[in-house]
């Protein structure tokens, strides 16, 4: 190949691309409920369009690449959670969450599952062929928080409606997790002020979300941010990751103190959690221990009761995945849950000896963000698209071998 086919190979990878069609069509999917109805007919064309795009990635990346471990984890998981979720599609069966009356639609748990995992197969590939630049990093991480605010925007906006709370600020909004979701690929991005400025900006919109679990792993995430990154950058360096640390730390204290002293939800929320609260999760918890152990015979144990079967069980769905599992797919889905978890920390462990260390640091938040989620909210299905874009790619860079590597090292700091 000479050199004017390579050029123009770069050029068109750098251009408008298959990976950057695919993340428009699911920005555009995701805006259901927002900018557009719910629901509509175009958007199930959307999903079905996207499912299709996925699954072909799914069978590119199993049949032409090397994959590192994570993939056979993720495989694995995934195979198995589809044919819980068939049955439970062709079962026919009517779930209803007790605590709202609301009914469960008979595609929602492939829908969550697919929706969740599916992207990192075509995002590996799209990392694997060079078609995500650094360049559309930068871009992409601020495309998303504009999205992530419109969508925290337009939550509030129909709570309000609907008249759930008194005021815009008076109410949790689950988007909180969203923005944390978007802090593994800001590590992504080749400018430090761009860097800084979108942590602060996922920051302050998690405070504003009132979730305590996305709070909690907004400063966990955000300490090892910071940690990894002060560990990594030159000595010159430092001294505008410290301004940058002390600039966070004082622009959050002051939210926190007006919120504090000016919103009266903000201080209830703040009680509840020094109390103790759990928002019903330990009454829940119980339930699901007491009917794993007494109620459930050994299959059932074993196996599980199927698809949603939290919700036949209890009032709810669990907000932990382990529960979750243990009621759906029994000792069984535990065990791959864990396999899935090992085989992630030991790509982790795999990308620090052929990875630099913006991507290392990526992979790690996005373990410790859903790892932690899984403890008192969902992971497994709640992956968002932004979260798939980092890990994906990140994926994609680990058989880059270590003389790559530290070239590319160096040209992040020459930049």
């Amino acid at each position: 190949m000479d050199v004017r086919t390579k050029n123009m190979k770069s050029i068109s990878k750098a251009s408008f691309n298959i990976a950057d069609l695919y993340i428009i069509l699911w920005c555009a999917y995701l805006q259901q409920g927002g900018l557009f109805p719910e629901d509509g007919a175009v958007f199930k064309v959307l999903l079905f369009l996207l499912w299709m795009i996925s699954f072909y990635y799914v069978i590119k990346t199993n049949s032409k690449y090397k994959t590192p471990p994570y993939f056979r984890g993720l495989g694995l998981f995934l195979v198995v959670l589809s044919i819980y979720g068939i049955v439970q599609l062709l079962s026919g069966e009517v779930l209803i969450i007790k605590e709202n009356g609301a009914i469960v639609p008979r595609l929602y748990y492939l829908k969550s599952l697919y929706n969740s995992l599916l992207p990192i197969y075509a995002f590996y590939c799209f990392g694997k062929n060079g078609y995500i630049t650094k360049t559309k990093i930068n871009i992409y991480s601020i495309v998303f928080i504009i999205l992530a605010i419109v969508t925290f925007l337009f939550k509030q906006k129909r709570t309000l409606a609907v008249g759930e709370a008194k005021e815009a600020l008076e109410m949790t909004n689950n988007v909180g997790y969203v923005f944390i979701s978007i802090i593994p690929l800001i590590t992504l991005t080749s400018k430090n002020i761009l860097k800084y400025l979108l942590l602060a900006v996922c920051l302050m919109f998690t405070l504003l979300s009132m979730k305590r679990g996305a709070i909690l792993i907004g400063v966990v995430a955000t300490t090892v941010f910071l940690i990894n990154t002060f560990k990594h950058v030159r000595r010159r360096e430092k001294v505008i990751v410290i301004l940058a640390i002390v600039g966070i730390c004082v622009g959050l204290y002051f939210v926190v103190m007006n919120l504090f002293e000016n919103n009266v939800y903000f201080q209830v929320r703040l009680d509840r959690t020094l109390e103790g609260d759990s928002s019903n999760r330990d009454d829940l918890y119980g339930v699901f221990w007491n009917h794993f152990y007494y109620e459930s015979s050994f299959l059932n144990q074993l196996f599980g009761n199927g698809a949603f079967a939290t919700v036949k069980v209890s009032t709810n769905y669990a907000h932990n995945d382990w529960f979750e599992l243990l009621i759906n797919q029994g000792v069984f889905g535990i065990v791959l849950y864990l396999i899935y978890w090992v085989l992630f920390y030991k790509t982790w462990r795999m990308a620090k000896k052929k990875c630099d260390n913006m991507v290392i640091t990526a992979l790690l938040l996005i373990m410790v963000i859903y790892f932690l989620k899984t403890l008192f909210s969902m992971s497994y299905y709640d992956m968002t698209i932004y979260a798939t874009f980092t890990l994906g790619y990140c994926l994609s860079q680990i058989n880059v071998n270590i003389r790559s590597s530290k070239q590319y090292i160096n040209t992040e700091i020459i930049q």
